[in-house]
């Protein structure tokens, strides 16, 4: 993909979904069937201050987006896809204050369907906090 196509991608996934741009995601690489998309750490994303965990939901989120630009990019032609099921496994807690990484990879791609793994790590993909395992609707 050209920069050329990555700018306007990315400027499509803020306007299209504007929950990613006030969550602060940056889409790192777009390729074919994978997706990587990096989350600043801010402070609202605390779910627990007096224990200082991060909210299970902002995991689920770009977990979800990440799956579903992966999706996407796994689409033989462009279309509107929809998430149909999504597991998030939280596998250690996130560290407050540090920025999050979250990869997506297809799986398999039929004509109706979308497999997608992903995982979310503080840099170091072999220390995940969470793994998720989606679907994807093709709806269009």
């Amino acid at each position: 993909m050209d920069v050329a196509e990555f700018a306007k991608l990315t400027r499509e996934f803020d306007r299209l979904v504007p929950l990613n741009r006030a969550m602060g995601m940056h889409l790192v690489s777009l390729e074919a069937g994978t997706a990587t998309i990096r989350l600043p750490w801010d402070d609202r994303f605390l779910g627990d201050a007096a224990d200082g965990l991060v909210h299970g939901g902002v995991l689920t989120t770009l977990l979800d987006t990440t799956c579903g630009m992966a999706a996407f990019m796994g689409l033989r032609t462009p279309g509107i896809i929809a998430t149909l099921d999504l597991r998030i496994d939280h596998l250690r807690p996130a560290t407050v204050g540090a920025e999050l990484v979250a990869e997506g990879t297809t799986v398999r791609a039929t004509r109706q369907v979308l497999f997608v793994r992903g995982v979310a790590h503080h840099g170091d993909p072999a220390q995940p906090v969470a793994q998720a395992t989606a679907t994807f609707a093709v709806t269009s």
